[in-house]
């Protein structure tokens, strides 16, 4: 769920783009430091997200436990990384 500034279909514009890849980004490098490799799972909102994902950035459509299901693994979850880098603040914005 999106907030509510960010939902597209609340607001237009909506405030950020990006998040979710940003967020995977930092899931992909928690991964990475607990030892998995970087690989993770989630789910995307919707289809279009998910084969945006799938088609980009060769995610895995595993569609088990939701059906817009992800999984990125090694090369993919890597280029997630270098296309949404970010560098971790305890800043308040």
């Amino acid at each position: 769920m999106a907030a509510p500034k960010n939902n597209p279909e609340l607001y237009e514009p909506k405030k950020y783009n990006g998040v979710g890849g940003h967020l995977l980004a930092i899931a992909i490098d928690r991964s990475e430091q607990l030892g998995h490799k970087g690989d993770v799972t989630g789910f995307c909102r919707n289809k279009d997200i998910m084969n945006h994902f799938v088609n980009a950035y060769d995610a895995d459509p595993i569609c088990i436990l939701h059906p817009y299901q992800i999984g990125l693994y090694g090369d993919s979850a890597k280029r997630i990384r270098e296309v949404y880098d970010y560098e971790w603040t305890d800043d308040e914005i």
